[in-house]
């Protein structure tokens, strides 16, 4: 991924804009951790996070404003903050990626599991507006009425999964996801927008049947250059 992106940054059919890098960094540097040894502390981003965000957000087709990628495969190793960081980037799209009437979605494989996404991205929205004067909280939503945008959660093992126009899904611990509908679903409902992103976030599973594993297995084609 470091060599692709060095090549990247030379390459003609791209431009690296280093201030859109910027203002994703700097929304992360005034959320605040909640628990732990750090909480209270405001999220410093490590260099791999620095990195990550860095691709997604710098790379923009030449003389255009449609950045490069909207699509994203990011496998960690547990209890390197995936989820956290996740949550960060959903704030962000829901309040600060200059999207009109933002539709942010998380799921998972149940609905209690993309509420561990979720209940961190409710408390990050606690320490950044503890008025609630922006920022209106609900058990599965998070409303920002000031560009009329919503961050919601939902589940595969739900009926309602249609009828959504998402700028920006959060799939969480894809590779124990039986099927690939729900990641199918949010895809789909992205056609009308300029520069969506679908991240899929993971770590990494056991059962190469399950459609994680074809995920994983064409990401590294990219990465290597087959694909």
């Amino acid at each position: 991924a470091i060599i692709r992106f060095q090549k990247d940054v030379k390459d003609s059919r791209f431009e690296y804009r280093a201030d859109k890098v910027k203002i994703v960094l700097e929304f992360f540097s005034s959320l605040k951790h909640f628990e732990g040894k750090h909480s209270g502390k405001h999220f410093d981003l490590l260099p791999w996070q620095v990195f990550i965000i860095s691709n997604i957000y710098g790379f923009y087709w030449a003389g255009t404003e449609n950045r490069r990628f909207q699509t994203v495969y990011l496998e960690l190793g547990r209890k390197n903050g995936k989820t956290a960081f996740a949550s960060g980037l959903g704030l962000y799209h829901l309040m600060a990626d200059g999207e009109d009437a933002a539709q942010v979605l998380i799921a998972a494989n149940s609905k209690e599991q993309a509420h561990i996404c979720y209940n961190m991205t409710s408390k990050f929205c606690k320490g950044f507006d503890p008025s609630g004067e922006y920022l209106r909280r609900y058990r599965s939503d998070i409303l920002f009425d000031e560009q009329n945008s919503m961050l919601k959660v939902l589940a595969s093992d739900s009926d309602k999964l249609d009828g959504f126009n998402c700028s920006f899904g959060i799939v969480d611990e894809y590779h124990s996801a039986p099927d690939a509908r729900v990641r199918d679903v949010i895809r789909s409902s992205m056609a009308m927008r300029q520069n969506p992103i679908l991240m899929t976030i993971t770590t990494a599973g056991f059962n190469k049947a399950l459609p994680c594993f074809a995920l994983r297995t064409v990401s590294t084609e990219i990465i290597a250059g087959i694909k």
